[in-house]
C-alpha cells in the first residue's frame, strides 16, 4: 500500500513537471503572460443614431466606425444603433451629456435646444447649394466651427462629424407648389424646430407637429397636406407613394451632428484622439460626396413614382426668400446670435 502510494505520488509529480515543461515550450510561460498584460485594452463606444438604416447620415456614421476600427487595429470599436433604437435626438443628447451613453447624433434643428446658434444654418436661404464647399471649410477649419465647438464644450459635448443632411423642400399631396402663395392654408407637417415653425407661420401654412413615424399615414388620410424635407429622406421613407407635388424651394438647410461628451473625449489618450479626429475628417468628406449623389437619385425616384417636381429658377427662389424674410426678425438676435449669422453669410459671398 505504502509503496504503491509513493509510486503514485512520484508519477503525479513527474506528470506535473512534464506538463509545465510542455507549456513553457509552447509559449505558455511568463513571456506569454507578460505579453497579455501589455496588450492594448479594447474600448467599445455605444453610439445612438436617430436616422434610418441606409440613410446618408447613417452611412457616414458607419464609415466613421469602420475607419476608427481600422486605424486603431481593432482596439476602438463603435457600436452603432440606428433607426432611433436608443431614443430620439434630445433624449440621447442628454444621455451623452450625463455620461450614460458614449455617442449620439442629432439634426441641427433639434440640436438648437442645446446650442441655439446651430439654428442659424437653417434660416431661410442663408445657405446656397452652390456655395457648400465654403460652408464646409468654415465649419471644419474656420471661425464658425470654432464658435460651435466652444458652445458645445460648454454643454459637455464634443462634435465629431458635421454630416450633410441637405436642403428641405416643400412637398404636397393636395396641390402643385410654385409660389409662396400656394402654401396659404396648407396643413403642413412640422417638427418642433423654432425656425421651421416660423417659416410655416410666414407662409400662412398652419403647422401641425406630427411625429415622423406617423407622417406617412397623416398624408395618406389628409390630416396634413404637405411637409418640408429632403428628397432623400422622403424617398427612403416611401413618402413619394402618397405625395403628388414637390418644388425645389431649398428654403431650409440642415446638418446632422455626431458627438460624444467633452470630458470623455479629453480623457482619451493623444493617440486615441488622433485616431478619432483622423477618421472623422475622412468619413465626413466621404459622406458629403455620397449625399449629393443620393439626393439626385431620390429625385429620380420621385419622378418615377409620378410626383410632379417644379424646379424653381433663381428669380422664383428670391420670391420665396422675400416671403420668409420675417423669420430673421423673429429669430435674430432673440434666439440666434448675429455673430453666427454673419459667419455663415461670410461663406456665401
Amino acid at each position: 500500500m505504502k509503496l504503491k502510494s509513493k509510486k503514485l505520488i512520484a508519477g503525479l509529480l513527474l506528470a506535473s513537471f512534464t506538463a509545465a515543461t510542455a507549456l513553457t515550450g509552447c509559449g505558455g510561460g511568463s513571456d506569454t503572460q507578460q505579453a497579455a498584460s501589455n496588450a492594448p485594452e479594447t474600448i467599445t463606444f455605444t453610439c445612438a443614431n436617430v436616422m434610418a438604416t441606409g440613410n446618408n447620415v447613417t452611412l457616414g456614421i458607419e464609415k466613421f466606425a469602420e475607419l476608427v476600427n481600422e486605424k486603431s487595429g481593432g482596439t476602438m470599436i463603435i457600436d452603432v444603433h440606428s433607426d432611433a433604437e436608443l431614443g430620439n435626438d434630445v433624449d440621447t443628447t442628454q444621455q451623452v451629456q450625463s455620461g450614460s451613453l458614449d455617442m449620439a447624433n442629432s439634426s441641427s434643428d433639434n440640436f438648437g435646444v442645446f446650442c441655439p446658434d446651430i439654428l442659424a444654418l437653417s434660416l431661410p436661404y442663408i445657405v446656397s447649394a452652390d456655395k457648400m464647399d465654403a460652408l464646409y471649410d468654415a465649419i471644419d477649419n474656420g471661425e464658425l466651427g470654432a464658435l460651435y465647438r466652444e458652445q458645445m464644450a460648454a454643454q459637455n459635448l464634443h462634435p465629431l462629424l458635421f454630416c450633410e443632411y441637405g436642403f428641405r423642400c416643400f412637398h404636397s399631396s393636395s396641390k402643385a407648389i410654385t409660389s409662396p402663395a400656394d402654401m396659404k392654408d396648407m396643413k403642413l407637417r412640422a417638427t418642433s424646430s423654432q425656425v421651421e415653425l416660423a417659416v410655416a407661420e410666414a407662409l400662412a401654412a398652419p403647422a401641425q407637429t406630427v411625429a415622423w413615424g406617423e407622417t406617412y399615414t397623416a398624408l395618406q388620410q389628409g390630416t396634413v397636406d404637405g411637409e418640408s424635407n429632403t428628397f432623400g429622406l422622403l424617398h427612403a421613407a416611401k413618402h413619394d407613394e402618397v405625395l403628388k407635388y414637390a418644388a425645389t424651394t431649398e428654403h431650409n438647410y440642415s446638418m446632422h451632428i455626431l458627438f460624444m461628451a467633452e470630458d470623455a473625449y479629453q480623457a482619451l489618450t493623444d493617440e486615441q484622439k488622433a485616431i478619432i479626429d483622423e477618421a472623422a475628417a475622412e468619413a465626413v468628406a466621404w459622406q458629403r460626396e455620397v449625399s449629393a449623389t443620393m439626393e439626385d437619385e431620390a429625385k429620380a425616384g420621385f419622378e418615377a413614382n409620378g410626383v410632379e417636381i417644379v424646379t424653381l429658377t433663381d428669380e422664383q427662389k428670391a420670391e420665396w426668400a422675400e416671403a420668409t424674410a420675417s423669420v430673421y426678425d423673429k429669430m435674430v438676435p432673440a434666439v440666434i446670435s448675429q455673430e453666427a449669422v454673419d459667419l455663415i453669410r461670410a461663406t456665401q459671398v
